[in-house]
């Protein structure tokens, strides 16, 4: 059977040169978390996918559900042992597939730390999207596009070389394979970036102590809620039905006339007279 691919170009626009220009910065664990409802670890157990309810002349949208077994919670308060997430980007009921780039990719057996925000009413919820997502591979932690996490001497969190994994190029949608199409050239010059500034010692950031060092971040600057105790998450359902986005109300201003073409009735019978006069002014009788 032919497969349609529908890609949302302006979020490829967006994500590639994110990439590129990523790889020495730092990562903002305090101030990703005070933007998060939840910042958890868990593993990717069940993958759905569903479609929009139609309305009017807006046709309907896939979406994808990923839902995660959740292991252990860093921040936020979450006592569910799964969590379902909602991304737009999917497989239509036609079969259709709408691949939305500037999203993570999430297969079956993935291993994240995510910064969860607005789950249900964006169309990615996760904080700075795919910047939302660490990645656990070979007990490692990497960023969406394979770009290892390293503490240097500052006690920072730094994005520094990319890695060539098959867990990153690759991702699933359906029973269909994909390649991330990522700008070798531009990657190449990040990982020059980043081996500049990482001319420091850097320790490559385990699995078995991110957790703990996440943490500390967290809570030495978020004083007044260091554990996200005020903060709550959506489960989502994978029944219930998807309303399509509602349209904000907009109120446009009024309409500002310009006073040189405001003229008054009185004012544009005397421009008639002066004209019919050869240009004289035309004294009114008193």
């Amino acid at each position: 059977m032919m497969v349609r691919i529908a890609i949302t170009l302006l979020a490829v626009c967006m994500a590639l040169p994110a990439f590129a220009h990523q790889s020495a910065s730092r990562l903002d664990v305090a101030t990703m978390a005070k933007q998060s409802d939840l910042v958890f670890r868990g593993k990717v157990v069940d993958i759905n996918y569903r479609q929009s309810e139609a309305k009017g002349q807006l046709k309907p949208l896939p979406y994808t559900y990923v839902t995660y077994a959740v292991d252990e919670v860093l921040h936020g308060q979450y006592q569910e042992s799964e969590l379902t997430l909602r991304f737009l980007g999917g497989i239509t009921e036609q079969g259709e597939i709408m691949m939305n780039t500037s999203s993570p990719h999430m297969d079956m057996g993935d291993e994240d730390i995510l910064f969860v925000q607005d789950n249900g009413g964006s169309e990615c919820p996760l904080v700075d999207c795919s910047m939302g997502r660490l990645r656990v591979i070979h007990g490692e932690i990497y960023s969406e596009y394979g770009q290892s996490l390293v503490q240097n001497s500052k006690g920072q969190l730094v994005f520094g070389k990319s890695a060539q994994l098959d867990e990153v190029n690759s991702f699933q949608i359906g029973d269909r394979t994909f390649q991330h199409n990522v700008n070798r050239k531009q990657a190449q010059e990040g990982d020059r970036e980043a081996s500049k500034s990482l001319t420091v010692e850097g320790v490559p950031l385990q699995s078995g102590n991110i957790s703990g060092l996440m943490r500390e971040h967290i809570f030495s600057s978020n004083t007044k809620d260091p554990y996200g105790l005020s903060k709550n998450v959506r489960n989502l359902d994978i029944n219930a039905p998807i309303l399509p986005p509602q349209a904000k109300p907009v109120t446009l201003p009024e309409p500002r006339q310009d006073k040189s073409q405001a003229l008054s009735h009185e004012s544009s019978t005397e421009l008639e007279a002066i004209k019919r006069n050869n240009g004289n002014p035309v004294l009114k009788d008193q």
